[in-house]
């Protein structure tokens, strides 16, 4: 489990994706490398590789971040592959299936119409994927059932294993369920209370 502050979502992305495969906090060019706003950013990507282990420092990276005038989303993430989650967590966006924690198979809506890209002897396939998964996204564009995303996780993996390369190069294809929760910002809970959380 770790957290991450997550922005909009990419540009090929339907702007109600939720999902791990978003845009994260910027580096600000026009200041200073030194500046306040670029030394948090360091921080988050240099110290915590963009995945932060504790709660509280994760509070106190958003609100620092906030402060300069970039509202994220903090989101606690966990791998869920192997059994299935306590559902109805307060706060829960939904489940995405991903690579190495970051691109999804989600993150498109799971639509394949029109698509230049799509080999003819796949499409029929990818409509059946489309048809039956589909209607299962959330609001968010996420499986609101950890069953629905780990029956898309098997489809995926059965994909890839009769057409290597299917969704990544042969050998990246390593995708696992993660469950994405909203966690509220640092101005709807009690103070953080101190810095001293990001000198963890």
């Amino acid at each position: 489990m770790y957290y991450q502050l997550l922005g909009p979502p990419m540009t090929s992305s339907p702007s109600s994706y939720r999902g791990v495969y978003r845009s994260g906090p910027a580096y600000q060019e026009a200041l200073p490398e030194t500046a306040p706003v670029n030394l948090v950013w360091q921080q988050y990507v240099s110290k915590h590789g963009e995945k932060v282990a504790e709660e509280e420092t994760a509070l106190e990276l958003a609100r620092r971040f906030a402060e300069a005038g970039q509202s994220l989303d903090l989101v606690r993430i966990e791998q869920v592959s192997d059994s299935a989650p306590v559902s109805g967590e307060e706060g829960q966006l939904g489940f995405d299936v991903a690579s190495h924690g970051w691109y999804s198979l989600l993150s498109w809506g799971l639509t394949w119409a029109n698509s230049p890209q799509v080999a003819p002897h796949a499409k029929p396939l990818l409509a059946l994927v489309e048809a039956y998964f589909r209607p299962r996204l959330n609001a968010h564009g996420l499986f609101s059932r950890w069953e629905d995303a780990r029956f898309f996780l098997d489809v995926a993996k059965a994909l890839a294993a009769l057409a290597p390369g299917f969704w990544e190069a042969p050998g990246q294809e390593q995708f696992e369920v993660v469950r994405l929760t909203l966690v509220p910002s640092p101005q709807e809970m009690r103070p953080s209370g101190s810095a001293a959380a990001l000198a963890r």
